[in-house]
């Protein structure tokens, strides 16, 4: 979109901004699959132009977090003060960046614009069904469930922990729909340690449940 960068920038640097969050819209390049055409849009858990402080924005992403890093623009001193980088050599490592850039930020705002477009394209991560890529998802998954059970020891505060739980309940959700070797996966599941064993039990079933259903 013309004058996006600009258009940041002013925001950014007019209300002393750590961060602003914005839209983006959808598109198919050369695949048939249903997506959500609203799934980047977060216009009904943001209010326009309204500076959120750190605790007011991690609520807010209990609702509606997306780990893009395409879907925001960010101080430079939030990543240097912070020690924030990507994790490198793996998939999904934006899961990680970005919870702990959401974790550190001090004031934030959301500009409704769809300023980036997202491509869903064939034999992209997201919609590869190739067995390698399959098994370094689900263990790039299984390493940034780790690291994020290291952050439940470093934040005090309630929605922190709050919203760091949420993101491994996703997550934990995502490896046990990956279709692998059923004794590794099952292994790597068992190991997998800051989720409660009564919440595995409840999403390990509601996965057979699903998974029987699909079979009538």
């Amino acid at each position: 979109m013309e004058g996006a960068i600009e258009n940041l920038l002013f925001l950014l640097e007019k209300h002393n901004l750590d961060i602003i969050r914005f839209s983006a819209e959808p598109f198919l390049d050369g695949i048939e699959i249903d997506i959500n055409k609203r799934l980047y849009d977060f216009r009904y858990h943001f209010k326009e132009n309204k500076v959120y402080n750190k605790f007011e924005f991690l609520r807010q992403n209990l609702k509606a977090f997306s780990p893009s890093p395409c879907l925001y623009i960010m101080k430079r001193s939030l990543l240097l003060d912070n020690k924030i980088l990507f994790t490198p050599k793996i998939m999904h490592e934006d899961e990680l960046f970005t919870l702990e850039v959401f974790l550190n930020t001090k004031s934030a705002m959301y500009d409704p614009n769809a300023y980036y477009k997202r491509r869903y394209r064939a034999d992209s991560i997201m919609t590869s069904k190739k067995v390698e890529k399959v098994k370094r998802s689900f263990d790039s998954y299984y390493l940034v469930m780790n690291e994020m059970n290291k952050l439940l020891k470093l934040y005090e505060h309630p929605i922190e922990i709050k919203l760091i739980r949420a993101r491994m309940r996703l997550i934990f959700n995502s490896l046990l729909s990956k279709d692998i070797n059923e004794i590794y996966k099952w292994k790597a599941i068992v190991r997998i340690e800051g989720i409660s064993i009564m919440t595995k039990i409840f999403y390990i079933m509601k996965f057979f449940l699903r998974k029987l259903l699909n079979k009538k």
